[in-house]
């Protein structure tokens, strides 16, 4: 694994975006990735090389975020052993 996969906005039952407008401007995730209570540095999320982020500084974030997730210090989340971020309510 080398970086966590979210959950699409609609299979997290955290999102509190209600349509894909909210989900563009939401600073908790994306259109196509939903980290919410996290912001992308946090979630170490795959849009952090869409900003001004050097390609290692994003993957060293998204490692961060997976150890995070394994050990269970990011609630409500968990990670499969494939990267998939899984919500709970």
């Amino acid at each position: 694994m080398s970086k966590p996969i979210w959950p699409e906005p609609a299979c997290n039952p955290r999102c509190h975006c209600p349509t894909a407008f909210h989900q563009f401007f939401c600073m908790e995730g994306h259109m196509t990735e939903c980290h919410a209570g996290y912001n992308c540095e946090q979630a170490g999320c795959s849009h952090l090389s869409k900003y001004d982020v050097p390609p290692d500084v994003a993957l060293g974030l998204a490692n961060e975020a997976l150890e995070r997730l394994s050990n269970g210090s990011m609630p409500p989340y968990t990670v499969d052993s494939e990267g998939n971020v899984i919500a709970t309510r």
